[in-house]
């Protein structure tokens, strides 16, 4: 911060309620922010590798595993996550704006359309990464393995949503 504050003050206004600082801390989480989509399903498969192998009782290191991991799979990572934050961006825009909306039956089953969708889709995102690190599979291939994983009637899917409704009942 101390060396960039006379780069900086040469283009501050004259107004007194702008400092260096505050500018700087802007620029800081402004570039948080804009690489955030693109580190973000590159360390969703690093944690998944690491969870699976203390899953499966096997010895895990953690950061030379979740490195191991990126470094295998960071270009699947790469694009499912940019995929992913839009997908959830775009599934929870829906079902707040149909209920905030809502008043017509079109848009109530919008809604409850929009409600099932969020909740298939993000069931299928535990199967993806997990189906990520462990095969050698297209992004088209995950999205569909996936979604026929979390469309099937399978018991750990009902353990999933119990457990977070316990969770959410303390």
């Amino acid at each position: 911060v101390i060396l960039l504050k006379p780069l900086i003050s040469i283009q501050l206004p004259k107004n007194p309620d702008f400092s260096a600082d505050k500018i700087i801390i802007v620029y800081f989480f402004s570039f948080l922010i804009s690489i955030f989509p693109l580190t973000f399903g590159i360390v969703n498969v690093g944690s998944a590798y690491v969870l699976r192998n203390i899953a499966k009782g096997e010895a895990v290191f953690v950061w030379s595993d979740f490195i191991y991991a990126i470094k295998r799979n960071w270009k699947q990572g790469l694009i499912f996550g940019i995929i992913d934050i839009a997908l959830c961006f775009l599934i929870f825009y829906d079902i707040i704006f149909f209920a905030a909306n809502a008043g017509s039956y079109m848009t109530s089953v919008m809604f409850y359309g929009a409600l099932a969708i969020g909740i298939i889709y993000f069931v299928m995102r535990y199967y993806i990464y997990v189906m990520m690190i462990s095969f050698e599979l297209s992004i088209y291939k995950l999205l569909k393995n996936g979604e026929l994983k979390a469309a099937t009637g399978e018991n750990t899917k009902v353990l999933l949503l119990t457990e977070g409704e316990e969770l959410i009942s303390f």
